[in-house]
């Protein structure tokens, strides 16, 4: 599959769905894994997915739409007429808006530093299969790797974490910023992930307090904020798996 093939592909990926499961897929996922310009191209891709989905929830709809269209379809043939309700018109042209203004951010000129684009391709990339850097069970000999790596070392683990033991590291780089992977041994044959960044490496970082909760594909997320560092852990389970970790 080449470069051309894979994009034609993974413009039909969904993030945060199952698309991956699909053989033809998966194996164009992990072509990206191989190519850095498809990389960088698949964030991109997934960074407008991202923003248009979430343009389109935010559109209203109207309370009585439901009642309006069965009230109106009485008696009626099920034929589509040419003309659509007001209602529908203006809900079509406020999404057309939305996905104008959303295309024109995302491909103009410039990178995707959005935070949920990264929280994406870094969650999914552990899901694809990963290589770590060093492996130990040591969070110390961790965290002294990180450090003479030059990635990010002087991150502060909540309690919950800092009873794990580790399985290793990966000094990663995100838009050429340094990002470090922890991965924890959470028993039962369970890995935890950790990322940690800057804050200020990304336009729209979590807002600080309590923990926001997402899913990629298959594992659960915790993204939040401690001093200048925003932090991911990915995990399997629900948000209250992950939250016995936090407190």
């Amino acid at each position: 599959m080449d470069s051309s093939q894979v994009k034609k592909v993974l413009q039909l990926y969904r993030p945060g769905t199952t698309d991956a499961l699909d053989p033809q897929m998966a194996e164009a996922l992990q072509a990206v894994q191989l190519d850095p310009e498809l990389a960088h191209w698949f964030d991109e891709h997934c960074g407008v997915y991202i923003a248009i989905r979430g343009k389109l929830k935010q559109v209203e709809v109207p309370p009585d739409l439901k009642r309006k269209i069965l009230l109106e379809n009485v008696g009626r043939r099920r034929i589509i007429p040419f003309t659509l309700p007001a209602v529908w018109l203006l809900a079509a042209a406020a999404a057309i808006a939305l996905l104008a203004a959303a295309s024109w951010v995302f491909f103009k000129p410039g990178k995707n530093d959005s935070f949920a684009a990264y929280r994406q391709r870094e969650v999914l990339q552990v899901q694809r299969g990963y290589a770590m850097t060093m492996t130990s069970t040591n969070l110390n000999e961790i965290r002294e790797f990180l450090r003479a790596s030059h990635s990010v070392a002087d991150y502060a683990l909540p309690k919950g974490l800092e009873n794990l033991t580790g399985e290793g590291c990966a000094a990663l780089r995100w838009h050429g910023k340094p990002v470090a992977m922890v991965c924890l041994n959470a028993g039962m044959k369970k890995d935890l992930f950790l990322f940690v960044a800057s804050r200020s490496d990304f336009s729209n970082p979590p807002r600080p307090g309590k923990p926001q909760f997402d899913r990629v594909h298959k594992l659960t997320t915790a993204s939040w904020i401690t001093g200048d560092k925003v932090y991911i852990l990915a995990g399997a389970g629900d948000p209250s798996e992950l939250q016995q970790y936090l407190d």
